[in-house]
């Protein structure tokens, strides 16, 4: 009596080499801030014209890029800021 062996292959999907949901979430969080960084600092040289800068626009664009599922929020931003810079953003 024979036997035969068969193996299944399970097709690995795309998320299967993503970061955990954690790690994710600080990284865009830090992308995040980094991105309001880079714009302050661009305002403060007179060369550059002034440019509006849409704040959930940001947080969509990143939560994507992520791949997180939900969008940070405003609170965990302010706190991937560096303290140095939280002085500016103060209304």
């Amino acid at each position: 009596m024979a036997t035969t062996t068969a193996t299944v292959t399970k097709a690995r999907s795309k998320n299967d080499n993503l970061p955990p949901e954690n790690e994710r979430f600080l990284r865009c969080c830090a992308d995040i801030s980094n991105a309001l960084i880079e714009d302050h600092e661009a305002v403060r040289d007179p060369k550059n014209p002034h440019k509006d800068l849409n704040l959930n626009t940001l947080r969509n664009k990143f939560a994507r890029k992520h791949k997180l599922a939900n969008i940070p929020p405003l609170t965990a931003i302010i706190a991937a800021i560096p303290e140095h810079y939280k002085k500016f953003s103060k209304v």
